[in-house]
């Protein structure tokens, strides 16, 4: 059977296989019926003259014809039906070592472009990147294949998808932090034991700390003292605990409040980790390695927190030594690639006591937080149901109902040491 290849993209055309790519733009895909007559027959001619060509459906959706959620179904409802019709994703070309992205994307549906096959690299369009960004890509080309790697690659696409001026200038703070991502998913493809702050992860000039075990990895940042990312594998496979919400989402304050100038601390409505105490109260803090755990003792403040391995988790201590008041949150992002699943929102859970919340999806992965501190939990899913019915300015959604999806939000309020006991539930 002949196929032809059907690219869901951004912008670009490519060299593969010394054939032709015809790259057209999204609203040359669709008419108000559906899939337009013309592309129709540019997938059977293509199929019948050249099945090796690829076509390349590019440019941002949500702003041509296909932002229709009518149409957009009767397109793709229409590509999903012809199995002769093989579907790559921008994933997949970028990953292939036959495919190479070249220059931007025209809207000439009859514009072939012949190429010499790339057998060494495959490289994005960079003319527009800087050189944190182009590591970045580099590093996600040379990745595992694994869920790690597919989430950074959604990171990454997120915040290059245009927008903006200054909402483009704040997602850029991020781009390096993938980075981090992408060293989870080296020790997911082979789990070894490492105790280090030998590694510049985001590409900022200055080290972070890995503590792993053959079950759990995490990241330390000096920069600030927190747990930026909290990874585990089992006999279930791979899963993420705790994640920033940079990782879903970036410009969650108003504009007016942002500070391009601040890097990670640009938009104060993030939450970058774990136990970070407050964006105002930012501190660099030193290290002090041990077996299977590290110490960080704040350089400008009394703070003091000591992150220990366990086999199944971490086990977190906060101490001050001015007994200062301090508030300590922990944002649980559970397997966060289930959200592309259907009935997802269904499936996250939660159990509260005045000390302990847990979280996540039963028959996939859970997480049980203890404090030796009264501790308060809320998640995204709490007013769940409230979506499904016209908004109510009486109703009180409650703070989860705000939070980016699919995270929950640990809170920890103590003018006392304290300590967190992170148990990973296979």
């Amino acid at each position: 059977m002949y196929k032809n290849k059907v690219v869901g993209g951004e912008y670009g055309y490519a060299k593969y296989n010394s054939c032709s790519l015809l790259a057209f733009s999204s609203n040359r895909v669709a008419d108000t019926t559906g899939i337009s007559l013309g592309c129709k027959k540019l997938f059977l001619s293509t199929a019948l003259t050249t099945p090796t060509t690829l076509l390349l459906l590019g440019g941002d959706f949500s702003n041509s014809i296909l932002g229709d959620p009518a149409v957009s179904l009767e397109v793709f409802d229409y590509i999903n039906e012809h199995p002769w019709i093989r579907k790559l994703s921008i994933y997949d070309m970028m990953t292939s070592n036959e495919a190479q992205l070249l220059s931007p994307l025209t809207d000439d549906l009859d514009q072939p472009i012949i190429g010499e096959i790339s057998q060494q690299s495959s490289r994005f369009y960079k003319t527009d990147l800087t050189s944190i960004q182009i590591k970045i890509f580099e590093a996600l080309l040379q990745s595992p294949k694994n869920l790690i790697t597919n989430q950074a690659w959604q990171i990454y696409y997120a915040l290059k998808q245009p927008t903006t001026p200054e909402l483009s200038s704040l997602r850029e703070n991020y781009i390096g932090q993938i980075g981090q991502l992408l060293a989870a998913a080296e020790w997911a493809d082979n789990p070894t034991p490492t105790v280090t702050c030998d590694n510049d992860l985001d590409y900022d000039g200055k080290n972070e700390c890995i503590l792993a075990n053959n079950h759990v990895f995490s990241i330390i940042e000096p920069e600030g003292g927190y747990l930026p990312f909290l990874f585990s594998i089992n006999d279930r496979g791979i899963h993420q605990i705790i994640g920033p919400t940079w990782e879903f989402t970036v410009g969650l304050s108003d504009p007016s409040n942002w500070d391009l100038s601040l890097g990670l601390r640009s938009d104060p409505a993030q939450i970058l980790g774990g136990f970070l105490n407050s964006l105002n109260d930012w501190d660099n803090y030193s290290i002090t390695l041990q077996s299977n755990s590290l110490i960080l003792d704040g350089m400008e403040t009394t703070m003091s927190k000591s992150f220990s391995l366990l086999p199944n988790g971490l086990y977190v201590e906060i101490r001050d030594l001015n007994h200062s008041s301090n508030n300590s949150l922990i944002p649980l992002a559970v397997d966060p690639w289930l959200r592309f699943t259907p009935g997802w929102g269904d499936l996250y859970t939660s159990a509260k006591s005045p000390f302990s919340f847990q979280w996540g999806i039963t028959s996939v992965e859970t997480v049980d937080i203890r404090s030796t501190n009264q501790i308060n939990g809320i998640a995204f899913n709490a007013t769940h149901a409230a979506l499904f019915y016209p908004e109510d300015p009486n109703y009180d959604y409650s703070r989860g109902h705000y939070l980016p999806f699919p995270l929950a939000l640990i809170e920890i309020s103590s003018t006392e040491n304290y300590s967190v006991d992170i148990t990973i539930n296979p």
